[in-house]
């Protein structure tokens, strides 16, 4: 029997069993994992070792051998959509197996997924897109390096925000572009966000000021709304820095969710698909009709597009939020909206939850990747809330702090999963808790 581990160029053939949240094809030898990128389930692969470490190695796919039953034909590039080579509905089989075998294991909790709602349509739904650039190329970058694969567009993208990736290529050879190796030239990132009511903002991410007219005038021939400067300045991977210039228009578009409306800047958090974002806050609406709260907490509010979203059916809510330009703009799009029982505060949720001299009925989380601070948990079991509100965008720290809240008189009542990111591993939860 061979040892556990592979060798490095080793050439294998292998079962894929499962996917990872990276989209990654999973296969087994002797226990030992092997990860295989553009492969899925069910397929028998030919691949070569290209990275070794103590429990697992990476592999490049060289060859399908037998396909899987659920591969689906595709002629898009699947570099940020890697699940399109998949069959839809396998797919969404899979991230609602995947989420209850996450919270079984690390929470301990044996849990149903309800149902996983689908993203209508499962292409172009992005409304936002970052794309690097660099010597003179623009598009995205290779898995795992930075090296530009110069794509015309991504199927997970509004066609739109792709238009002007190729218009803003057209113009590239007229401006100074960045190095990375050498930190020389200018542009280095643009951001091309488009509103669901069809305004359109970018962002062009520079190291130094340069002459950036023959982009300039063709965005606005285009037709867009409002062009940026961002300085970045530093030898980083962030992509912006914190100093914005507006070369036109306001600074900021318009978007809409129900009723109310919203300013979004150029560092506004907003989720990347609207049509998932307004099923997940209706979902949100129709627990708190059946729970009845009058004092909400929205932590991690961002803008308050969720306290704005439930704010007629409640007495009053308090959103906090780290972010000083999110509260700006959401105090801002409050007043727009005419809605007077939101109070903003800003700060960290840890710390400012446990100064509102307020008792909350609900609380409302929606966290980064990252899961929610200790402390936070703590506090929020403190204040022995009887409901609770989870929105997470990652299964494993939904999973770790849902045991926290479990160990602690907390029970999980509705589990939904959203395909906020199809064709991706990525999927969005929603989970309503109630303390016994």
């Amino acid at each position: 029997m061979r040892e556990n581990k592979v060798s490095l160029n080793e050439i294998l053939k292998l079962n894929i069993q499962d996917l990872t949240s990276e989209s990654e094809g999973v296969a087994k030898i002797n226990n030992f994992t092997v990860f295989v990128a553009s492969s899925i389930p069910g397929d028998v692969v030919k691949a070569k070792v290209y990275l070794v470490k103590k429990n697992y190695a990476k592999a490049k796919l060289l060859e399908i051998i037998t396909p899987s039953e659920h591969r689906v034909e595709s002629t898009y590039s699947n570099e940020g959509s890697e699940l399109i080579i998949m069959d839809y509905n396998a797919t969404l089989n899979w991230k609602k197996r995947h989420v209850e075998k996450t919270i079984e294991k690390i929470a301990k909790i044996r849990l149903e997924v309800e149902e996983i709602i689908p993203s209508t349509p499962r292409t172009g739904y992005r409304n936002k897109c970052t794309y690097p650039v660099r010597d003179s190329k623009i598009g995205v970058f290779y898995k795992g390096t930075h090296d530009i694969c110069e794509i015309d567009f991504s199927p997970n993208n509004n066609p739109e925000l792709d238009e002007i990736m190729r218009l803003i290529r057209s113009k590239l050879d007229y401006v100074s572009t960045y190095n990375e190796k050498t930190n020389a030239g200018s542009l280095r990132h643009v951001v091309v966000r488009k509103s669901s009511l069809g305004e359109m903002m970018v962002v062009l991410v520079i190291k130094e000021d340069s002459d950036l007219s023959p982009i300039v005038d063709e965005l606005k021939n285009y037709g867009v709304d409002t062009v940026l400067i961002n300085y970045n300045r530093k030898k980083t991977n962030l992509i912006t820095g914190r100093i914005y210039k507006t070369v036109y228009g306001s600074g900021y578009i318009k978007e809409k969710i129900g009723k109310s409306y919203y300013l979004l800047g150029p560092d506004s958090f907003f989720q990347v698909n609207h049509q998932i974002m307004i099923k997940i806050y209706n979902e949100v609406r129709k627990y708190i009709k059946k729970i009845q709260p009058n004092v909400v907490f929205d932590l991690y509010s961002g803008m308050g597009t969720i306290a704005s979203h439930i704010s007629d059916l409640v007495d009053r809510v308090y959103a906090i939020e780290v972010n000083e330009e999110a509260v700006t703009r959401g105090k801002l799009s409050a007043k727009e909206n005419n809605i007077e029982n939101i109070i903003f505060i800003k700060g960290k949720s840890e710390e400012k939850i446990r100064e509102i001299k307020d008792t909350p009925d609900l609380v409302i989380v929606d966290p980064p990747r990252k899961g929610l601070d200790k402390s936070l948990i703590d506090s929020i079991i403190k204040s022995r809330v009887k409901h609770v509100i989870y929105v997470s965008c990652k299964p494993s720290t939904l999973a770790r702090d849902l045991k926290v809240f479990s160990d602690n008189g907390y029970e999980a009542k509705e589990l939904k999963c959203y395909d906020m990111f199809a064709n991706t591993g990525h999927v969005e939860c929603i989970i309503m808790m109630s303390r016994n």
